[in-house]
């Protein structure tokens, strides 16, 4: 047995990026739906704004900028006065954004087209341009921008001699609103929804999209591999997990792998769980994990992967004081293979006495630093209405003590301290690491949340570590054991 020998240790905190803050955008109710996030964790998000005032019901679409910190730096409106706007996608462009929006004659009827909306950095806009209408009214379920500048969309529309059907469009533009190339997906007799849509190094395009109806017993989703020219390499039916699941989205891996999240529903009883998956790239799904309790209302908007673990955010009720309308921006953190170590739930600032109000989020999109940014809605604004709702987090999930960690899958005792001590900090050539007893995997990761190393120790003894190749700065050290308890403490090197 080695001996143990006693270092004594400094540490420093880790500074993690974290917002969790509302926004009033000037109107009665308004609500992110996009963002994307730069390398200085500035969030340029997207919202749809509505005023209910005197003037009658109108909507329009506000582009906010704010700082790492949720500071506002600036926001811009834009509206029509013939149309109402309702913006779904945000997207950089070599101008600044570019914004996808739908428009309709009334509110609530914002699907009788579609609309390019193109902004500086400053959020001034240049030009607008209507989009080639493929059906009588059509709607946006997913947009994201190619590596060349171009614009993938998906969605899904119907003639109005058909309301019961829609046919799910696979649509690419040039960044102009040129349309290039298009298809259509799903049985036409029944109702087909994009859900997302993700690109590969080399142009290869992956789609998601449900058919039948949203929560029924019949919707199943698929996976769909095209060009980037939209001619179809595969489509495979994701059945094997139960009826009334969908896929809201998808990340490609290095192998060509792709990890998804969505929901997983039963009809039977009412409720719908959290679903993380992995597929190869045939589709053939690897794994599959449920998350969350038997109640309604969970599920996976977005998503990002790293060397050890997954982060996915959504909306749930599991963690709620109350259930029904109630909902929480909801974060699990899961190994790679699926199995749960983390979940968090976050609660804006002004919250109403039965919990917080938070809807389904539109979505959660990577940031920079590793983490995500999750967009929501909160309850109960000077007007009486709704407010923007944005929580940023780090590459670890939320290391800010003001979100209460919750745990799913595991039991709370596996968080307990381990005791261990590691040195010199600021570290040189050598690391030094006193482990306790047992089987333990121990890991050096960057400040992004990426592997620099991983061993398993057979302890207690004493662990040396070169550090030579480790980059400079903020790193992190974690200890786990066989049990699931974890110890993470922050390194700084020159």
């Amino acid at each position: 047995m080695l001996a143990l020998v006693l270092l004594l240790v400094g540490t420093t905190a880790l500074q993690a990026q974290y917002i969790n803050k509302t926004y009033y955008l000037d109107e009665s109710t308004s609500y992110f739906t996009d963002a994307v996030v730069d390398v200085d964790s500035q969030v340029t998000a997207l919202a749809a704004a509505y005023d209910f005032g005197s003037g009658g019901p109108s909507s329009n679409c506000v582009l906010s900028r704010v700082d790492a910190t949720g500071n506002t730096l600036w926001h811009t409106s834009f509206a029509q006065a013939d149309r109402q706007i309702f913006p779904s996608a945000l997207m950089r462009n070599v101008d600044g954004y570019l914004a996808l929006v739908e428009f309709g004659d009334e509110l609530g009827a914002m699907n009788n087209g579609w609309m390019l909306v193109s902004y500086n950095a400053f959020g001034d806009t240049i030009w607008t341009r209507d989009l080639h209408q493929f059906f009588d009214n059509q709607w946006i379920g997913c947009a994201e921008s190619a590596i060349n500048g171009d614009v993938l969309i998906g969605g899904w529309g119907y003639n109005d001699a058909n309301p019961a059907a829609t046919q799910g469009i696979l649509a690419r533009f040039d960044r102009f609103g040129v349309l290039l190339c298009q298809a259509f997906v799903g049985d036409v007799a029944k109702e087909n929804e994009l859900e997302h849509v993700v690109e590969q190094q080399d142009g290869t395009l992956y789609w998601s999209y449900t058919e039948g109806e949203d929560g029924s017993s019949d919707a199943i989703p698929y996976l769909i591999k095209t060009s980037s020219t939209l001619e179809l390499h595969w489509q495979k039916a994701l059945t094997a997990q139960g009826p009334g699941h969908r896929v809201c989205q998808l990340n490609v891996q290095a192998n060509g792998n792709l990890i998804g999240g969505g929901q997983l529903h039963d009809p039977s009883i009412l409720y719908s769980n959290a679903w993380l998956f992995e597929a190869d790239s045939s589709g053939t799904i690897l794994w599959g994990s449920r998350y969350g309790k038997a109640v309604r209302g969970q599920t996976f908007r977005g998503l990002t992967v790293h060397d050890d673990y997954i982060l996915a955010a959504g909306n749930s009720a599991s963690f709620s004081t109350t259930l029904g309308i109630t909902f929480e921006l909801w974060m699990v953190k899961t190994a790679r293979n699926g199995d749960s170590l983390d979940a968090w739930f976050f609660n804006p600032s002004n919250t109403v006495p039965n919990g917080s109000f938070v809807e389904d989020i539109h979505h959660a999109v990577s940031s920079a630093n590793g983490g995500l940014v999750l967009l929501g809605v909160s309850e109960d604004n000077s007007s009486g209405g709704l407010d923007a709702y944005l929580v940023a987090t780090d590459a670890f999930g939320c290391s800010d003590t003001s979100c209460a960690p919750t745990v799913s899958g595991i039991s709370a005792s596996a968080f307990a301290t381990l005791d261990w001590s590691f040195g010199p900090v600021p570290v040189q050539s050598m690391l030094r690491v006193e482990c306790p007893p047992g089987t333990l995997q121990l890991r050096v990761l960057d400040a992004h949340g990426r592997s620099l190393f991983r061993h398993t120790v057979s302890g207690p003894g004493i662990v040396q570590l070169a550090t030579a190749d480790w980059p400079s700065g903020v790193l992190v050290l974690e200890l786990e054991n066989e049990d699931g308890r974890r110890r993470r403490d922050t390194l700084l090197k020159p």
